[in-house]
C-alpha cells in the first residue's frame, strides 16, 4: 500500500519534466519560425525567407496575431 504514493510521486515528476521539455521545445520552434522583417525607413520593407522556405508577414487582425504567407510569384528551381 505504501508503494502507490511513491510511484505516483515519481510518475508526477516525470510527467512535469516531460511537459516542461515539450513547452521549451515549442517555444524554441515558435521563435525560430518567426519571420525576420526589416525596413530602411524609406518605405522599403525586406522580408527574409523563413526556415520553411516561404516568406511570412506577421500582422494583427481582429486583436489576434496572424501569420500571412506572402506570394512573391517567384518559383524556386
Amino acid at each position: 500500500m505504501h508503494e502507490l504514493p511513491r510511484t505516483l510521486k515519481i510518475a508526477t515528476v516525470w510527467l512535469l519534466l516531460a511537459t516542461a521539455l515539450f513547452l521549451a521545445v515549442q517555444a524554441f520552434l515558435a521563435e525560430r519560425q518567426r519571420p525576420r522583417v526589416s525596413t530602411d525607413g524609406m518605405g522599403v520593407i525586406e522580408l527574409r525567407r523563413a526556415p520553411d522556405g516561404h516568406f511570412h508577414w506577421p500582422a494583427r487582425l481582429g486583436g489576434g496575431e496572424v501569420d500571412f504567407l506572402v506570394d512573391t510569384g517567384a518559383t524556386r528551381t
